[in-house]
């Protein structure tokens, strides 16, 4: 897939970004992933339940969502071509959340 070396670009590319996730709203299934530190599958699989809720789920109406919090930010942004996947970022609280998600539309798009 593309979509995962554009994400693994983002990760590297970006101060403060620890993990990528590419989920599958619906089944809850994490469709890749690139992280900083190696994690267990659980706490992607708890990511992508926290992303889903967030943006709405498989059809909600929302197409990005900011969680900020004391220890790590999280940015998911739904997929334009299938909204149904969406890209979730853990990054730290001072990451640049604006340009994080920029990118994350532009790797999204470039995958369409």
């Amino acid at each position: 897939m593309a979509i995962l070396k554009n994400l693994e670009v983002l990760r590297l590319g970006h101060p403060g970004v620890e993990a990528v996730a590419y989920l599958d709203l619906g089944s809850g299934t994490v469709l890749g992933k690139t992280s900083a530190i190696n994690q267990p599958q659980e706490e992607f699989d708890a990511l992508s339940a926290t992303a889903s809720g967030l943006i709405g789920g498989a059809t909600g109406e929302t197409d990005e969502a900011v969680r900020l919090g004391p220890m790590d930010a999280l940015i998911i942004r739904r997929s334009p071509v299938s909204p149904s996947e969406a890209v979730c970022v853990v990054c730290a609280p001072d990451a640049d959340v604006l340009s994080v998600l920029n990118h994350v539309t532009a790797a999204l798009d470039a995958n369409g």
